[in-house]
């Protein structure tokens, strides 16, 4: 994320609408969000490694470990809670959900 000073990371799930407005502010450090009424999630890792949760309406939340989103995350979520790794749950959540798996990144924090 270039120009970011806060995030070192962003994952998206939904409508790239919603997503290159995200990205834009993001990029001037704006963290206003006028995403209008499009259905997008954003993931973002700060640089203490901590994530955080955009959702369409414009609210960030923090959000505890371990991390997924998009349609299959409950799958990868319970995943990843019964001893999976994150690629491991994408494969399972993939299964059990037809709009999982489309193109994914592990991003590993310290």
């Amino acid at each position: 994320m270039e120009g970011n000073e806060c995030f070192q990371a962003i994952g998206f799930s939904g409508n790239p609408d919603g997503i290159y407005r995200t990205i834009a502010s993001l990029e001037l450090n704006e963290y206003k969000w006028n995403t209008g009424e499009v259905k997008f999630v954003a993931l973002l890792i700060d640089w203490a490694g901590t994530a955080w949760i955009i959702e369409e309406e414009g609210e960030v939340c923090e959000i505890p470990t371990p991390w997924a989103i998009g349609s299959g995350a409950p799958y990868a979520h319970g995943a990843m809670e019964a001893g999976c790794t994150a690629e491991e749950a994408v494969t399972i959540a993939s299964k059990l959900d037809i709009h999982t798996g489309m193109g994914y990144d592990i991003i590993e924090t310290t």
